[in-house]
């Protein structure tokens, strides 16, 4: 059932996935962890690891060590694509806990050259994650600056959930 995954995340030991989530978590989880290959052979699968149980350490304190980013101003989407793939982990919303989508946010922050350095909302300098979750929610970009921000919503976003990761 996990093989792509494991194929493309390369070792898979470390993930003990105590809550149970099926494929339709895991496998868009791992399609979108994948790029951080390019911050070290072993991130997708530590971040995996950590999204997903908890475990591996403080992997966005890796990630943010690992390669500094690049500030990149663009009026293309270049998180199109990715958001994408993101989606359809979104639409599982209440399928998953809240500290997974705290984990997770926080990984988008720390790969997210913009969130390192200019946060928009007062609380994501303490909380980086609520950021992430929002603008990539709302389908604006979280890797680059974009031209404008965008003010629609993906249809059923459970942005309005996200403060509950605060509890």
């Amino acid at each position: 059932m996990l093989d792509w995954i494991k194929q493309a995340l390369g070792s898979f030991g470390e993930i003990q996935n105590k809550n149970g989530y099926g494929q339709e978590i895991l496998e868009p989880l791992a399609q979108d962890l994948a790029r951080l290959k390019r911050r070290g052979d072993d991130m997708p699968a530590r971040a995996l690891a950590f999204v997903v149980d908890g475990i591996s350490g403080d992997v966005p304190g890796l990630i943010r060590q690992a390669q500094p980013g690049h500030l990149i101003f663009s009026s293309h989407d270049q998180d199109g694509e990715a958001r994408r793939v993101r989606w359809l982990l979104y639409d599982h919303w209440d399928a998953v806990r809240p500290d997974f989508w705290v984990r997770f946010g926080g990984i988008l922050a720390a790969d997210s050259p913009v969130l390192g350095h200019n946060q928009a909302l007062k609380i994501a300098q303490q909380h980086p994650w609520i950021e992430a979750l929002a603008l990539d929610l709302s389908g604006n970009p979280v890797s680059h600056y974009g031209q404008s921000r965008r003010d629609h919503m993906r249809g059923g976003s459970p942005v309005s959930r996200v403060p509950a990761g605060l509890q």
